[in-house]
C-alpha cells in the first residue's frame, strides 16, 4: 500500500475481521516489518501523524529492498498459518540493507 491511510485503514478491517495483519513498509535500502493480532496495538504506535507522502518518495526504492520485505512478510504469515516459530507480534524488524543491519525492536 502507498499510503499511510490506506495501512491504517487495512489494519482496522483486518481487526474487525479478527486476523493478523501483516505490516511492511519501506524507504530507500530500509525496512520494517510486524505483525500485527486484532487484540494489539499496531500501526497507530507508527504513525501517529500521517503524513500524504512517505520518506519513500524522496529516497526511491532499489528492487531489491520491496523483495526483501515481501519475503519477510511471507515468513511471518507461514508462521502465523502454521502456528510455529516465533511471530513479530509487539515487535518490529527494521533492515537496513546498505549497511547491512537487521535489528528487532519491542513495540509495547
Amino acid at each position: 500500500l502507498d499510503s499511510i491511510q490506506a495501512r491504517l485503514t487495512l489494519e482496522r478491517a483486518a481487526k474487525a475481521r479478527g486476523i493478523p495483519m501483516i505490516h511492511a513498509a519501506i524507504a530507500g535500502c530500509c525496512g520494517r516489518v510486524m505483525t500485527v493480532y486484532p487484540q494489539d496495538g499496531g500501526l497507530e504506535k507508527l504513525y501517529r501523524l500521517p503524513q500524504k507522502k512517505g520518506a519513500e518518495n524522496e529516497l526511491g526504492n532499489p528492487a531489491a529492498t520491496p523483495a526483501l520485505a515481501a519475503a519477510l512478510q511471507v515468513q511471518e504469515a507461514v508462521k502465523v498459518l502454521t502456528a510455529s516459530g516465533e511471530t513479530l507480534r509487539n515487535k518490529m524488524l527494521c533492515f537496513d540493507t546498505e549497511w547491512n543491519l537487521f535489528e528487532i525492536m519491542e513495540v509495547g
